[in-house]
């Protein structure tokens, strides 16, 4: 949660409730660590770390 608020704090981030976005965060990478773990039986080609943090900070919107 700090990076988050830190973040906020230099205007990197914009302000948002920071223990739901840090929960968010953790939350995604969980669910697909679970999925790849029990269902995906480790076969994901992908890296997810790097596909969570980047959908997360620029989201699914086309940059105009």
């Amino acid at each position: 949660m700090e990076i988050v608020q830190e973040g906020i704090d230099e205007g990197v981030f914009r302000p948002v409730n920071v223990q739901m976005t840090a929960l968010s965060l953790l939350g995604t990478l969980h669910a697909f660590v679970t999925y790849q773990t029990f269902i995906a039986d480790g076969e994901f080609e992908e890296d997810i770390g790097g596909h969570v943090w980047n959908l997360f900070l620029h989201g699914i919107i086309h940059p105009q």
